[in-house]
């Protein structure tokens, strides 16, 4: 009920309302992510068993694994941003924008979860990793850190983290040059920004 029809807001209520929910919209993709770190470890020793025993190359379980993946964020990228549409009463010409933004953001962070889930030895130590990754790229979102609002030595962060670039991508195409200027958000992205 929180986002419930909040996209009939006007001026900066609007970016109040809306603005957060685009940064949940970018950080529930990273909750999906994680979803695939049980399914990487969990299948690391059949596939060394099978690549031993030269069932397949390892092209092979990549491609299938990548398409596995891809499909899987695609169905919950797509439900995920069409019920906070519904839900928020946001304008339908913006649902292609906001979807790949939030699915390019998805993709990004599964692949930092997915150095992780490759790293480490087992499925805590996969989750501690891609936890403490995101965990600090999440603090430099674009929402509540920009680079207008973080101190200068660190706001180069920003510019490493999936979540400010998904952040900036929906809320350029979502408000006014009013109101991103007054929330520090960059409008200089060529399509995105128009």
């Amino acid at each position: 009920a929180l986002y419930l029809d909040v996209g009939g807001d006007e001026g900066s209520q609007r970016v109040l309302t809306v603005l957060p929910l685009c940064y949940n919209l970018v950080l529930l993709s990273a909750f999906l992510a994680f979803a695939t770190i049980p399914n990487l470890v969990a299948n690391r020793i059949i596939y060394l068993n099978e690549r031993e025993q030269g069932l397949y190359k390892s092209p092979a379980y990549i491609f299938a694994y990548m398409v596995t993946s891809l499909v899987n964020g695609l169905i919950g990228i797509f439900l995920l941003v069409t019920i906070a549409f519904f839900l928020a009463d946001l304008d339908g010409a913006d649902y292609g924008i906001v979807f790949t933004s939030v699915f390019l953001t998805y993709l990004a962070i599964e692949a930092i979860i997915s150095l992780a889930g490759v790293m480490a030895s087992s499925l805590p130590q996969a989750n501690a990793m891609g936890a403490s990754f995101l965990g600090i790229l999440a603090l430099f979102n674009g929402f509540t850190a920009n680079t207008e609002t973080s101190p200068s030595g660190i706001s180069w962060v920003c510019f490493l983290s999936p979540f400010y670039y998904g952040v900036q991508a929906v809320a350029v195409r979502l408000f006014p040059a009013s109101s991103t200027d007054t929330y520090g958000l960059n409008r200089d992205w060529g399509i995105w920004g128009s």
